[in-house]
């Protein structure tokens, strides 16, 4: 996993926090605790690595069914 080769940049955290927010990148800045560009940059990371498009609601769908499955399969 991405994010446990880079501890410091926590873009699973980042991408929860965008989904949880309805894709509202303003309200998941504030909510995630970073900058808006902090923030709007590491959505635009996420989306390379990942491959997708964040602003496409068809793939937010998937990647926060993705992170719900996460969820239950770490939760005991």
């Amino acid at each position: 996993m991405y994010d446990a080769q880079h501890p410091r940049e926590q873009l699973l955290g980042t991408l929860r926090a965008y989904l949880e927010q309805g894709r509202n990148k303003s309200a998941a800045a504030a909510a995630a605790h970073l900058s808006r560009p902090a923030f709007y940059e590491r959505l635009a990371r996420i989306g390379r690595i990942l491959d997708v498009d964040l602003d496409s609601v068809e793939q937010c769908l998937s990647l926060h069914v993705a992170l719900l499955a996460l969820d239950a399969v770490r939760t005991p």
